[in-house]
């Protein structure tokens, strides 16, 4: 009883003590500077993360303090422990505060609604106390619905001024600086017999795998996403046109853009995806990546789709 006794008596004082200092929940809740990072991180064990959790779905562990996660399926029933997104009470400034590049599980979040068109949403992200404004980067799903979310694997990227709709029955919009959380797993694991009404209800995108088999077609007749026609178009009149290729990484097919008109600088070359999303750049005498994610030594080069030389 005395224990708990001096525990509400240290709350209280902390409290206390932000408020005093000035440093209310508006400005304890300040995620950093405006702007995101597609840099990987720097420590092995985050990067094998992203890879290994990537687009997969996983088992959460029963712990209300840290987030115990291990993939499903996996050769090695490895467990990871990280941290909940805001899973500390966030009015404590610089305590165990979110930190851009790490990775954290989003648990107790809300779907609210669709950004853009660009597969981002509004949700409220944080704890059961406390939840805040945050864009969501989705890369793996596309959310049809609203209401809850199931706990994911996110990357904390950096922060956006974004200016949104009021919640009904207000009217109007409000401009706010808001996190921005990276989609990187599936959301979590669950069985039929699980009741998930009150979900949010979301599908999986489709990631079909390099060269899939197209009844009557060959490899070579596969169409091209619509976007990468777009580019071609553009690119053949272009002053210094780029070399466009058709390339595999991991199994899936990817497209492989070399800017003919840069020389050692880090980003010559660009790998996207088959939506058009960028997966890393890399470049310079001795290749090395600058931005995103990628090894390489593992892009498959299959076929040129433009050689860099301008129509006439």
């Amino acid at each position: 009883m005395i224990a708990a006794r001096r525990m509400i008596t240290l709350a209280i004082a902390l409290a206390a003590a932000i408020l005093t200092a000035g440093c209310g929940p508006e400005k304890a809740l300040d995620f950093g500077p405006v702007g995101e990072i597609s840099t990987p991180p720097e420590d092995p064990l985050s990067r094998d993360i992203l890879r290994d959790f990537a687009g997969k779905d996983f088992d959460l562990g029963n712990n209300d303090h840290e987030a115990h996660v291990s993939l499903r399926g996996a050769s090695k029933p490895d467990r990871v422990i990280l941290p909940f997104w805001l899973g500390v009470n966030p009015l404590y400034p610089s305590f165990l505060r979110p930190k851009v590049g790490h990775i954290y599980v989003m648990s107790e979040s809300t779907m609210v609604r669709p950004l853009n068109h660009n597969n981002e949403y509004l949700i409220r992200a944080g704890s059961k106390l406390f939840k805040s404004d945050t864009v969501f980067e989705c890369t793996q799903t596309r959310y049809t619905g609203t209401g809850g979310m199931l706990p994911t694997v996110v990357r904390f990227v950096g922060t956006r001024v974004i200016t949104v709709s009021r919640d009904a029955p207000s009217t109007g919009t409000i401009t706010e600086k808001a996190p921005v959380l990276r989609e990187v797993s599936l959301p979590m694991h669950t069985t039929s017999a699980q009741d998930l009404s009150g979900y949010a209800k979301f599908e999986v995108i489709k990631q079909e795998p390099a060269y899939a088999p197209v009844p009557g077609k060959t490899q070579s007749e596969m169409p091209l996403p619509p976007w990468l026609d777009k580019m071609i178009t553009v690119q053949a009149s272009a002053k210094y046109p780029d070399e466009i290729e058709e390339c595999v990484y991991e199994g899936k097919r990817v497209f492989l853009v070399n800017h003919t008109n840069r020389f050692d600088t880090g980003d010559e070359h660009v790998l996207l995806n088959e939506e058009g999303r960028e997966l890393c750049q890399f470049g310079g005498y001795a290749p090395r990546v600058t931005t995103g994610a990628c090894d390489i030594g593992k892009i498959e080069h299959k076929r040129i789709l433009t050689d860099g030389k301008r129509s006439r």
